[in-house]
């Protein structure tokens, strides 16, 4: 309901929007809204699709390059010292 309001009220065929919507929502509480609906056929509005970013997968760290990585480490602040 508030859809189609607000679609007309863009479309600038309402003179006065608070009214309209105020008489909108008494017809919605009344169920004259539903059937004014009904008459209509229902119009899926478009929304594009998600594309997302392709995932690169993780390569595991091997246990040679963590050791590598520490015995350098440790020549760094071993040597340094």
């Amino acid at each position: 309901m508030l859809d189609d309001a607000a679609r007309r009220i863009a479309r600038g065929g309402v003179q006065n929007p608070l009214a309209y919507l105020l008489a909108t929502l008494r017809k919605a509480q009344d169920g004259e809204f539903n059937q004014y609906r009904r008459n209509k056929p229902a119009v899926p509005e478009f929304v594009p699709p998600v594309v997302s970013e392709p995932e690169i997968p993780a390569r595991p760290r091997q246990k040679w390059d963590i050791s590598k990585l520490v015995a350098e480490i440790r020549a760094q602040y071993l040597g340094s010292g």
